[in-house]
């Protein structure tokens, strides 16, 4: 499929093509994301909010919120493990 559109029009489009239901995004995501569209195409527009996984970076403190990207190149191999941790620590919180 080609997809002529960007931004939420063109998740929308990439939802049809797919034949998805709902859209997951993150919580702070929410202010880029024009509910309508979603609607307009019966698209059920879902937000989350991530558990936060504290790693090295290189640049002093702890900055939350970055791209997977910020993950992989400070910690490298080592970011699965992270993730992995973090997750069954945010599984452990909820019982």
């Amino acid at each position: 499929f080609e997809i002529q559109t960007t931004g939420a029009q063109g998740l929308v489009e990439i939802c049809k093509c797919l034949g998805a239901t709902t859209y997951l995004a993150q919580r702070a995501a929410g202010k880029y994301f024009d509910g309508a569209l979603f609607r307009q195409e019966d698209i059920e527009l879902k937000f989350f909010k991530p558990h936060v996984c504290v790693y090295p970076q290189l640049w002093g403190c702890f900055a939350p919120d970055l791209s997977i990207f910020d993950l992989l190149l400070n910690c490298g191999p080592k970011a699965h493990e992270i993730l992995i941790s973090g997750a069954s620590q945010k599984r452990e919180s909820l019982r």
